[in-house]
């Protein structure tokens, strides 16, 4: 992909993308920058058009992308601890779980903003929820495909947050210890999902029912509120 730079009086640097397979315009906010994959054959007048036309939606990417960031003061929940962030007068980053909390101190003059920051906080949660998913999911995956009388061939730990999922066709099957933020029926209801594709590889009608007989009739319900639970990290 080709990149270019545009420079927008209330955005700043805008990198822009083209993409020989984009159909539209797609906006996006990387390392607190706005960051947009464009089609080809687009102008430069369409472009700077389209900003102006998004830019009240552009202000809430903005805005949802800053509670997302990591901060002193913040306290995060998992299924197993609680984190909470903090700072102290060293220059390096401290992880520490004591009494079921991740306890992280960082400089207090770390730049929270900064992208490094944020993705070395967010590398050392993940090690912990990593831990921590390895003792969880496994035995809960073993005592669910029991109750359901299923069997499945081996379980591992990925670390995905948009795919927290995954069954192949010999019977492996991946959790992402992302699911550790989840609710214990939101855990289980991923968990019902992959025993589904055991029987069902696809997603056809055949798979829902599955899986909503597994999920006792809420597979719906729960689809959608897994769907809209806010992550904190990625």
């Amino acid at each position: 992909m080709k990149k270019f730079q545009y420079r927008d009086d209330e955005f700043g640097t805008i990198t822009l993308l083209l993409h020989p397979r984009a159909r539209h315009l797609i906006f996006k906010i990387r390392d607190n920058a706005l960051q947009i994959t464009i089609p080809k054959g687009i102008t430069q007048t369409q472009i700077i058009e389209s900003i102006d036309k998004n830019r009240e939606n552009i202000r809430k990417i903005y805005a949802k992308k800053q509670e997302k960031i990591l901060r002193p003061g913040m306290l995060l929940e998992t299924r197993s601890f609680s984190i909470a962030i903090q700072t102290h007068r060293k220059n390096h980053f401290l992880f520490k779980l004591q009494d079921n909390t991740l306890f992280i101190f960082c400089p207090d003059e770390a730049d929270f903003e900064s992208a490094n920051v944020q993705k070395t906080i967010a590398s050392g949660i993940k090690r912990f929820l990593k831990r921590e998913a390895e003792q969880y999911l496994p035995p809960r995956l073993d005592r669910l495909s029991k109750e359901l009388n299923l069997t499945y061939h081996h379980v591992g730990i990925s670390h995905g947050r948009k795919r927290l999922g995954r069954c192949d066709i010999r019977g492996n099957i991946l959790l992402s210890y992302h699911l550790m933020f989840l609710p214990e029926r939101l855990i289980d209801y991923v968990i019902f999902h992959e025993l589904a594709h055991l029987s069902e590889m696809n997603h056809g009608k055949h798979f829902h029912q599955l899986c909503d007989l597994y999920c006792r009739g809420n597979a719906k319900i729960l689809e959608k509120e897994l769907k809209a639970f806010p992550f904190p990290i990625e």
